[in-house]
Order: C-alpha cells, then structure tokens, then sequence
C-alpha cells in the first residue's frame, strides 16, 4: 500500500495520533509531530537576511522570502486574485468558484472552508475560548485573542509568549425568573 494511503487510513478512519510528550498536541503523522517538536520546543529559529522576521522552520523561510521578497505569486484564472501560496490559491478556487460547502451537522451554519466549519464547531458548539491572561476576554480563536492582546495591551503574542489554553464555556442556564450566565 502506497505510504500517503496508509498514513490516510491510520489517521482518518484508525483513528492513529501521533502525541508529543512535551504538550498536547497530536499529529496525523510521524513527519507532522517531528516539524512541531522542531518548531515549538528546540528553540531553533531562521532569521531572514533581509528583514526582521524569524521562522520556525527552514521551510517556512524559505516560503517566506518567495512570498515576501521575491514577489512570487500564484493568480486566480477566475478573477483578481493571487496567493502567495499554491495552497492557498487550490482553497480560494475550491471556496469562491467551485461552490464547495461544507454544513455543519449540528445547526443550519455552512462554512465554504473546512477549517472555518472547525472553527465553528469548537466555537459554537463545544464553547472553546481562549482568555486572555490581562484582562476578561476571551476569544474563539487564538488568532483573535493575539490581535485583541496587540491591540488593546501593546502585547504582541506571535513572539514566543505562551497563550493560556483554551477552556470550554460552560452555559449555566437558572430559573427563568434569572439571568443566563456564561462562566
């Protein structure tokens, strides 16, 4: 069996994770958990040589100075857009013009991202936020709790400064004489 399908099948319907022993998190494949024990644990860092970014991975610089210092792009033959990566070029075909949709099976939402559909589920359905450790936010997702924390505290959150967990909203509904409230 070709090793793309195997991995398909051990993580899509064997359910095999891949967990790190240094976190919570669990990947799909062996090559996945090593790219994010070398991103988020060593401490190894790649500074690019003609700006102030620093990136995780090689990779990741490497698509960063196509993207940012070399122009690369990759245009939409559909209408005016271009990405800066392939893959995100293949989502905003799927998204825009092929009609993709993915419904949620738990409310009458469509997302036209499966990521966004995630999304909405963790958000919605399973209460996930992430608070904010200066004040009483708490957002639904980690990329809006990082603008909230720039933005309203001068903290920039995308430089290695560790972010609470999430935790799950938990709806209290009392008598109807009271006020719902939400922990």
């Amino acid at each position: 069996m070709p090793n793309n399908l195997r991995q398909h099948k051990e993580s899509k319907h064997e359910g095999i994770k891949y967990l790190c022993d240094q976190c919570d998190y669990a990947a799909t494949t062996l090559g996945t958990l090593n790219r994010h024990t070398a991103s988020k644990h060593t401490g190894l860092r790649y500074p690019c040589d003609q700006c102030s970014h620093v990136a995780t991975l090689q990779s990741y610089l490497n698509q960063h100075k196509k993207s940012k210092h070399e122009g690369i792009r990759f245009p939409c033959d559909q209408c005016e857009y271009a990405a800066t990566k392939l893959r995100d070029l293949k989502r905003h075909t799927a998204s825009k013009h092929t009609g993709l949709r993915y419904p949620c099976d738990q409310c009458s939402h469509v997302a036209t991202l499966k990521s966004n559909l995630n999304q909405h589920k963790k958000s919605k359905h399973e209460g996930i936020r992430f608070p904010c450790d200066q004040c009483e936010y708490a957002a639904t997702k980690l990329s809006d709790l990082k603008r909230h924390c720039d933005r309203k505290h001068k903290i920039n959150k995308s430089k290695n400064i560790s972010i609470t967990k999430p935790f799950e909203m938990v709806l209290v509904v009392k008598e109807e004489s009271e006020t719902v409230d939400i922990t």
